[in-house]
């Protein structure tokens, strides 16, 4: 089965009476433990793609599918419930929460899952070991680089075992080295926790550490190299 299908998805805003057309019958399937990246000029539909996947928005038409649960038109608190227990999401700007420590951002979404204070702690402090944070678990995002909030940013979505994690544009905002890193660092989690990984970019980098390479031009699929 499929970790994530999306069928003929498509997605056109409306501002006042111009239409826009996002994303047209893009349809695409990702396997358990599948690491990749969906690229494009700006503009192509990375983000409206993988919002889409995330539940964050809805399409005009089509249909996506995590497992074997249609979301199109599920009713929001199902969906909030959906994405919590099965969707992780890394962001471009790292949406940390600025007050808690890193400690406390990666066990944030365990607690809204209501995991045990216990195993939150254990499964926080290995992660955070995992991707190079030993010592800093009670640093705040202010007291942390770019790439380290990141990493942050990048155990709390991987913590809470999602069967899909998506990152949109993950090492933008960091130097070529730093970003190197992270990804390095995100593959290993991949290998080791069997996670799926969509990654949208436009850095070759990315592309190049990637298994599987999707590529889309105003809003179509123009290449997937499964």
């Amino acid at each position: 089965m499929s970790v994530v299908k999306t069928e003929k998805l498509s997605k056109i805003y409306i501002t006042g009476k111009v239409e826009t057309t996002a994303l047209r019958d893009v349809s695409m399937s990702l396997g358990e433990g599948e690491f990749t990246s969906l690229v494009g000029p700006s503009g192509s539909g990375k983000t409206t793609l993988l919002n889409l996947i995330g539940g964050l928005d809805s399409p005009s038409s089509g249909s996506v599918l995590i497992g074997d649960k249609e979301i199109t038109g599920m009713k929001k608190g199902a969906l909030s419930d959906l994405r919590l227990a099965h969707i992780g999401f890394i962001f471009q700007e790292y949406n940390l929460i600025p007050v808690l420590s890193a400690l406390e951002n990666v066990e944030y979404v365990m607690l809204l899952q209501g995991v045990a204070k216990k195993e939150r702690l254990e499964r926080s402090m290995d992660i955070l070991k995992e991707v190079g944070l030993e010592g800093r678990e009670q640093s705040r995002p202010g007291e942390l680089s770019g790439g380290q909030q990141q990493r942050v940013a990048v155990a709390r979505a991987v913590v809470a075992r999602p069967r899909i994690v998506l990152a949109d544009e993950p090492t933008a905002n960091l130097d070529s080295e730093t970003g190197k890193a992270l990804m390095e660092m995100m593959l290993k989690l991949n290998e080791d926790h069997r996670t799926t990984f969509l990654l949208s970019t436009h850095e070759a980098l990315v592309m190049d550490m990637c298994h599987r390479v999707i590529k889309l031009r105003d809003g179509q699929v123009v290449d997937d190299g499964v």
